[in-house]
């Protein structure tokens, strides 16, 4: 596949992936990329999200190719291309971009969407996935993938839930918000979007995150973020084994288009107006 087919600031270098010129300075801590792509392959956190995200485009599909915007280690966009699903990962870091090829992703584009100057109205299907919440404009960056999404194209993203859940690793990590499915919806809406799925998922974990996390924060007990390892580590042990369980009851909820009412996490998939009009627009 030929980018430059949807986008038009564009050049391959030397090392297969293909390059934007400017400053790709984003809102997301130096050295995490490296930090996650050592333990994605067995986080069951990492690969329950996948298992969400794929029973979603099976549910709601969209042609190819399939943009996965600001999709870090390629831990998605090479799970997309295993089940047929031709993917373009574009991710700002380089150490990114370097880690979607090692796993095999044929298309990597190393640059900000606006860097890669999509054409208007090309792709046919985004996915976002906790990337929105890093966005300080996060209406901004909808409102642009609504001019730059053909008509009916189909926009997929997961966030974070409940500000609530607020505590140092959100700080950490650059998030700017938390969201709820309310939250989630109308950005969308109100930018050039119908909503056809919003669900929460990830309830097992809502109240882990509000007792060992939220609250110490709120109260101020200075507990520093938890190391992502710890968190993503597959422990053996009954606890686990109870958690992938019930985990593995959300993506039959996804497969069966029902929505979950809470959890730590939202998804959605959204389709661009046939109208094209935008509320959010002055």
């Amino acid at each position: 596949m030929n980018p430059n087919d949807y986008f038009t600031g564009l050049e391959q270098g030397s090392d297969g992936i293909w390059h934007a010129a400017g400053d790709k300075s984003v809102s997301y801590p130096e050295g995490e990329r490296e930090a996650l792509f050592a333990i994605e392959d067995n986080s069951y956190w990492f690969q329950h999200r996948n298992a969400c995200i794929l029973e979603l485009v099976h549910q709601f599909p969209a042609r190819h190719p399939f943009l996965d915007l600001g999709g870090g280690n390629g831990f998605v966009s090479s799970c997309l291309g295993d089940n047929g699903i031709e993917t373009i990962l574009m991710e700002p870091g380089l150490a990114g971009a370097a880690a979607g090829r090692q796993r095999g992703v044929d298309t990597v584009i190393h640059a900000t969407l606006q860097q890669a100057k999509p054409r208007p109205e090309c792709l046919p299907a985004v996915g976002m996935f906790d990337v929105l919440e890093h966005i300080e404009d996060d209406a901004g960056l909808v409102r642009q993938l609504h001019d730059y999404m053909e008509p009916r194209g189909l926009l997929y993203l997961t966030v974070p839930a409940f500000q609530f859940l607020w505590s140092a690793e959100d700080a950490i990590a650059g998030h700017y918000r938390r969201y709820s499915c309310s939250t989630l919806r109308n950005v969308l809406v109100e930018n050039g979007f119908e909503v056809l799925y919003c669900s929460y998922f990830f309830r097992p974990l809502l109240f882990a995150v509000l007792l060992f996390r939220s609250l110490p924060y709120r109260l101020g007990l200075g507990r520093k973020a938890t190391a992502v390892e710890r968190d993503h580590s597959d422990r053996p042990g009954g606890f686990l084994g109870a958690l992938k369980k019930s985990l593995g009851g959300e993506v039959k909820s996804i497969r069966n288009q029902k929505p979950c009412g809470f959890g730590s996490s939202c998804i959605a998939v959204a389709r661009k107006n046939d109208s094209g009009s935008v509320l959010g627009e002055t």
